[in-house]
Order: C-alpha cells, then sequence, then structure tokens
C-alpha cells in the first residue's frame, strides 16, 4: 500500500516500516519450516520447558512477533491512507472491504488449502480471521475522535485480563460470541462441523486500534528526530514494563513465570508468555522492541533491508 513518507509531499513507502515487515515475514517462514519438517513438531509444544530445547524454544519465541506486528502496523497503514486527503468515510469503507475479503480468505482459500475438505467442515479461525474482524472494528472506530480510538486501545489490551475468570461452555450464541471475543475454543457443532477459534479478538481489535493511532507519528508534519525520540521512549517503556510485571507476576498474563532447574530455563520460562489471547505482557514483549527496532532503522539504506 503506497503510504506518505516523512517530508515530502509524494507518494511512497515508509522504509523501516517495510523493513520491519520484511523481518517478521522471514520469522514467520521459520515458523512454519520447523512445524513442517521438524521431528515431532505436530505433537510437541517447542515452549514446553519440560521436552524442548533452548534452541528449539528460541525458533518458536523469536515468531511471536509476527502477528502482533502485522496487526499493529495494518492499523498502522490503515491511517497513513487516511493521511492522503481521504474522509472518513473512504478509510472505513477501505477497512470494512479488506477486512470481509480477509475473512473470506480464512474462511475459504485458506481453510481449504490447510484441509483440502470441499464440504468445508473445519475452520481454523487464526491470524487472517483476527485482522479481518479488528478490521471491521476499526472500520467504525475511524468516526471517532483519535483520543478515544486510543483510551479504546489501551483499554481493550490492558484490560482484557478482568475477563480471565469468566469461562463458558456451550453451544448457543451467547458462548461462540464470548469464544470468539475471549476464550480459545474448539468449537464442534452438529456432527459434521467444527470450529477452532484460535485467536480470539479482544486484545487483536486493541492492537490494531493502536496501531492506527501510532500512525499519528508518521504524518508529514511530525518532525523525525522528535518521532524517533518518541518510538524509543515508548518501545523502551514497554519492555521495562514487562520485565517489571513479569519479574513480579503481578499482572498481564494467566501463565506465571517460575525458577526452574538451571538459568537458561529459567530464563526461558520468563519469556515464555501466552499468545492465545495475546496477553498484555505478550503485546510488551513483541511491541516494545518493535518500536525501537523502528527508531533504530529509520534512515537505513542498505542492500539488505532493500532485500527484506
Amino acid at each position: 500500500m503506497a503510504i506518505l513518507n516523512v517530508g515530502t509531499s509524494n507518494h511512497s513507502r515508509i522504509e523501516s516500516i517495510d523493513f520491519l515487515r520484511g523481518v517478521v515475514m522471514v520469522l514467520m517462514a521459520l515458523d512454519h519450516a520447523r512445524m513442517y519438517f521438524g521431528m515431532g513438531s505436530w505433537y510437541a509444544d517447542p515452549t514446553d520447558l519440560s521436552t524442548t530445547t533452548p534452541l528449539l524454544f528460541v525458533t518458536r519465541w523469536a515468531t511471536h512477533f509476527c502477528a502482533p506486528v502485522f496487526v499493529f502496523l495494518a492499523g498502522t497503514s490503515a491511517f497513513l491512507y487516511g493521511s492522503r486527503n481521504k474522509t472518513k468515510k473512504e478509510v472505513s469503507w477501505y477497512l470494512f472491504t479488506r477486512g470481509v475479503w480477509l475473512l473470506f480468505v480464512e474462511l475459504i482459500i485458506v481453510g481449504f488449502g490447510w484441509t483440502f475438505d470441499v464440504t468445508f467442515s473445519f475452520h481454523f479461525l487464526q491470524v487472517i480471521w483476527a485482522m479481518g474482524m479488528s478490521m471491521l472494528f476499526l472500520s467504525a472506530f475511524v468516526y471517532l475522535p483519535n483520543s478515544l480510538v486510543f483510551v479504546i486501545g489501551i483499554t481493550l489490551v490492558a484490560g482484557h485480563h478482568l475477563l480471565d475468570s469468566i469461562r463458558m461452555e456451550g453451544t448457543t450464541i451467547p458462548h461462540l460470541i464470548w469464544y470468539a471475543l475471549h476464550q480459545e475454543k474448539v468449537i464442534v457443532l452438529g456432527s459434521h462441523s467444527v470450529i477452532d477459534l484460535h485467536y480470539p479478538l479482544i486484545p487483536w481489535i486493541g492492537l490494531m486500534t493502536l496501531g492506527y493511532v501510532f500512525g499519528m507519528f508518521y504524518r508529514e508534519e511530525f518532525n523525525a528526530a522528535k518521532r524517533k525520540r518518541w518510538l524509543v521512549w515508548v518501545g523502551m517503556s514497554a519492555i521495562l514494563l514487562f520485565v517489571l510485571l513479569r519479574a513480579l507476576n503481578l499482572y498481564g498474563d494467566p501463565r506465571h513465570w517460575n525458577p526452574q532447574h538451571s538459568f537458561v530455563y529459567s530464563v526461558l520460562s520468563f519469556l515464555n508468555t501466552t499468545k492465545y489471547p495475546p496477553s498484555l505482557l505478550y503485546i510488551f514483549m513483541t511491541i516494545g522492541p518493535s518500536l525501537v527496532f523502528l527508531s533504530l532503522t529509520e534512515n537505513i539504506s542498505n542492500g539488505v533491508a532493500s532485500f527484506l
């Protein structure tokens, strides 16, 4: 998607954002390579400290950056699209149509690619589903003041753990809505329909919403040096909050870390945050370094960056 480059009036790419996207696409390929070709990877969790090795754990941990960065920067791209003299209605329609398209891709194209089932009896709802649904919600949020959009994003990302104690069982409409919003669940409907709700939506909607507000840093009139300082400050604050909250097991992840039989495995336990749905600490752990990366690579120009 063409977006405004800072300090120019021409439509062009923001290279640091493309560089970050390229990096996480490579990491995603690593995740899928391990999943398809690693011995026992379909039956063993690489983050299970009782069976994993440090290197195997890292192949999974590194790929935790992929989904949050994709979702967050999708919101940023939506804001930058709107900065090209688009009306709120045009931005909303842009998000709505792409959200619907992504849902079609997930339910039909990707679903068939996983199962080769012409009856479409199994639906595996993952990151494309989460991005599509988040775009549908964001298509409504764009009509609100940016300050209120920011409050919504923070509330969804930081507050969804207050709902963790609510656990439901059943297949009524309220149950299905709850599973889609907050509770990861495999649902069996009738005798021939299975839905794996792998990406509960509330924190993903919040993350894309925050990404949309984050786009304000890349407005043409925003000073580049000031933006870089903000990126470092916000990114480092997220990292420090992750370390503090994680160390004290205070809040932000339903799975506490515990000292292990060795220092290395204790570090792995510390880093082993929850992805389904993404915990607050998982988001701090991934988005914080990503913002610092954007600051450090803003003016980068070399063959590696161009390739990625």
